[in-house]
């Protein structure tokens, strides 16, 4: 069974939902998502729409069958907010 890896960038909206916004398939499914360069192309992705919104993002983590469906999901940890461009995006708050 292949799976493929999915890299989902989602507008983060009042309540702590998110609404999916662009997806970038993995390169690399095999290696650890750090050293996928997917991953650097989504939170480039989600940066350029949060600059262009106003909108924070977050990305999460897809595994995928062969036929599409979801074996596991999981947050990247990647929260990016144009108010405080020259905050981390992976550090945590406490919020």
């Amino acid at each position: 069974m292949a799976a493929t890896r999915w890299y989902v960038i989602a507008e983060a909206v009042p309540d702590g939902e998110a609404v999916a916004r662009h997806r970038i398939p993995s390169r690399d499914a095999v290696a650890p998502p750090n050293a996928d360069p997917a991953r650097a192309e989504a939170q480039a992705w989600a940066r350029e729409y949060s600059a262009r919104t106003g909108a924070p993002t977050t990305i999460d983590v897809l595994l995928l069958d062969e036929r599409g469906d979801v074996l596991a999901a999981a947050p990247d940890g990647f929260y990016y907010d144009p108010r405080y461009p020259d905050r981390d995006p992976y550090e945590k708050y406490g919020y």
